[in-house]
């Protein structure tokens, strides 16, 4: 049970970053085709096409980076929010039953 709660968080996540690469990779193709399509002549548009092509694929690295960088914060951020309230729910529990000596109170492992 608990890890299908995990998958469905995965998948919005794979899903933004399936779709930032996505993106990237239909201009980076649409522009390449932009090039070959121009009115210029070949070595001309070899040479657009290759400044074009090494421009977009760092551009692309970056993005893809940035991407993964956000991912991982926010994959930080679920483990915390869910180990503080896992911590919070245990001690308002105690709190609850301890004070009626109820001996069955067991911390969420």
């Amino acid at each position: 049970m608990y890890n299908n709660h995990n998958e469905g968080m995965r998948d919005p996540i794979e899903r933004g970053t399936s779709s930032v690469v996505g993106f990237m990779l239909g201009a980076v193709i649409g522009a390449g085709i932009a090039l070959l399509l121009a009115p210029e002549n070949g070595r001309d548009t070899r040479r657009r096409l290759s400044q074009t092509a090494r421009r977009w694929g760092t551009s692309m690295k970056d993005g893809v980076e940035q991407a993964r960088g956000r991912v991982g914060e926010l994959k930080d951020d679920v483990r915390t929010a869910v180990s503080t309230g896992r911590e919070t729910f245990n001690r308002e529990r105690e709190a609850r039953h301890g004070t009626t000596g109820n001996p069955t109170t067991q911390p969420i492992p």
